[in-house]
């Protein structure tokens, strides 16, 4: 983080000169969140090389394109993404049964970029979901798959492996290989893996429970604090334990009883969510990328949000340097307060 910070690279500079970042505060999540995805935009929307001529150039003449270039496939790749989604929940949605493992393609969609629409679908659904799609060229169907947390997708493919010409991933993420004939019986396969590996855990928590052995969950908030505290100099001393990740989770933090003034949706599509709170000892902005107030909470109209409705605020703590300096929330969930 300090070497990137400081970096020379032109190709790098040309980077973060086009998303506007300002590299002296560059944190994990401008990595993960912004530039990662340019970086992969190469191999899922044109060639890997294009990222490598980025991040070798020698000049800012040469990497000014290639930064532009990278922006807009990207900007590309979210269409197709947003576009491949929705037909792939309508496909879903078509269904007369519904199942505890989907299966969901399309010949003419891109390989690249299914990952992408697994995680998604998975985490709307709250599934394991495979999704494939097949080039023109293809001969095999190709696809990815994404785990909802509570099953390994790689263990789920190893126990179908003659649906399988090549397999592969990790507990939460994989990728594979099928032939045509046999990709359509492959969700009721996968679904009659998952209810036998579900009644399995089931079973294995039965006995840890007898034995007196329990997990603790994975999201558990640090500590309940009121909004003054949500400031730079506390936000630094919290950040004293960066960088965060998956084995260093950022510290989440509870807002008990606070107000909600007032809530909209920012960004060019309106794809984002901003709310203000209140409490006490003072008020704060809250947002989170990618949400609507929908999908925290169902019940809070225009009405109640300009009359204010007490709810708790689950976080994580920030500075954004977009425009200024600025402590906030990143939003985790809200939960309403009995009326």
């Amino acid at each position: 983080m300090k070497v990137l910070r400081r970096n020379n690279r032109p190709g790098l500079r040309a980077l973060f000169s086009k998303m506007k970042m300002d590299t002296e505060h560059l944190t994990e999540d401008d990595l993960t969140f912004m530039v990662a995805p340019r970086i992969n935009a190469a191999s899922r929307m044109d060639s890997p090389i294009r990222a490598f001529e980025l991040l070798a150039s020698d000049t800012h003449a040469q990497a000014v394109p290639l930064a532009e270039h990278l922006s807009k496939i990207n900007d590309d790749r979210k269409l197709l993404v947003a576009r491949i989604m929705k037909e792939a929940k309508s496909h879903v949605a078509k269904r007369s049964e519904e199942s505890s493992v989907i299966v969901v393609g399309s010949t003419g969609w891109s390989a690249g970029i299914l990952g992408l629409v697994a995680g998604k679908l998975a985490d709307e659904l709250g599934k394991p979901v495979f999704v494939w799609g097949m080039e023109e060229d293809d001969e095999h169907i190709k696809g990815s798959c994404r785990s909802d947390g509570t099953v390994n997708v790689v263990d789920m493919m190893t126990a179908n492996t003659d649906y399988f010409v090549q397999f592969g991933g990790h507990m939460m993420a994989g990728g594979f290989v099928a032939t045509r004939e046999k990709i359509h019986f492959l969700e009721n396969a996968l679904t009659e893996t998952y209810v036998a590996m579900q009644k399995n855990a089931v079973e294995v928590a039965e006995v840890a429970r007898e034995s007196g052995e329990t997990s603790a969950p994975q999201h558990v908030a640090l500590a309940t604090i009121t909004l003054d505290k949500v400031t730079p100099r506390f936000i630094e001393d919290i950040d004293r334990f960066a960088p965060f990740g998956l084995d260093n989770p950022k510290p989440i933090f509870l807002f008990q009883n606070v107000t909600l003034d007032a809530a909209k949706q920012f960004g060019k599509t309106k794809e984002h969510l901003e709310i203000m709170v209140s409490d006490s000892t003072g008020s704060t902005k809250a947002i989170a990328f990618f949400k609507s107030i929908d999908d925290f909470i169902r019940d809070v109209s225009v009405e109640r949000v300009r009359s204010g409705h007490q709810i708790t605020l689950v976080g994580t703590l920030e500075v954004s340097y977009f425009r200024g300096r600025e402590a906030r929330i990143r939003i985790v969930d809200i939960l309403l307060e009995k009326a």
